[in-house]
């Protein structure tokens, strides 16, 4: 880690829908960004105890300044540069680097934290499905609630990290088809975006926070929830 900066900032925080691979980026002094990625093991399965990163990379952006051979304007190019580092460059990395409060109210807390576990265990963490849970995912529902009441439930799910997706079935009372009247509001010019909800893998589970970004009439019927 000696050509980089020791005095940066944390300013995002992002998952990949690639199965699970997550990345921080961080702004140093002269205001330039760089990434520290952790690629998800293409080979990982949701059963298995653990979810396996393979070595983190580091990710630069760096713009030059050129002139163009014909008007003479000058312009900015942008360019990536990738490199391959090991765990303990990337401890490093996380410990020294900014982290403001207010960060954790635009991006998700639960990935600087696992990300954090990740380094220390040299590529691995937890896996936060346990096969319960994946044997209700593949034989039975999942349970929306919106407002702290049930509006409907979503059939045979399957699991791509960090979302779940299936066939949606609404809930035969009039809060049900409230629920996707305020999610198509949501999602139209003058909406958020999406739907706060909390969703639950069976009757025994607790309720865990997610949101809904998908309406189930504009995807042939199936919806999608993304976990927090």
């Amino acid at each position: 880690m000696d050509d980089i900066d020791r005095q940066y900032t944390l300013i995002r925080l992002d998952i990949y829908r690639d199965g699970g691979s997550l990345s921080m980026t961080f702004l140093n002094q002269a205001h330039q960004e760089w990434t520290l990625l952790f690629p998800i093991h293409s080979l990982n399965n949701l059963r298995d105890k653990y979810l396996t990163f393979d070595l983190p990379q580091l990710i630069r952006y760096i713009t030059i300044e050129q002139v163009s051979p014909v008007t003479g304007s000058v312009y900015d190019l942008a360019d990536k540069y990738t490199e391959e580092t090991d765990w303990a460059t990337a401890r490093e990395i996380i410990a020294f680097a900014t982290v403001s409060d207010e960060l954790f109210t635009h991006f998700p807390r639960w990935i600087y934290q696992d990300m954090t576990i990740i380094a220390k265990n040299e590529g691995k963490i937890l896996n936060k499905l346990s096969a319960k849970k994946m044997k209700s995912l593949t034989e039975d529902k999942i349970t929306v609630y919106w407002h702290k009441t049930r509006v409907g439930t979503v059939i045979n799910p399957t699991f791509d990290f960090p979302h779940y997706y299936g066939k949606w079935s609404v809930w035969p009372e009039p809060i049900g088809h409230q629920f996707l009247e305020a999610l198509r509001f949501a999602l139209s010019d003058e909406g958020d975006g999406g739907l706060e909800v909390l969703y639950q893998y069976n009757q025994n589970d607790s309720l865990s926070e997610g949101s809904i970004g998908i309406h189930p009439d504009d995807n042939e019927g199936y919806i999608d929830i993304r976990i927090r």
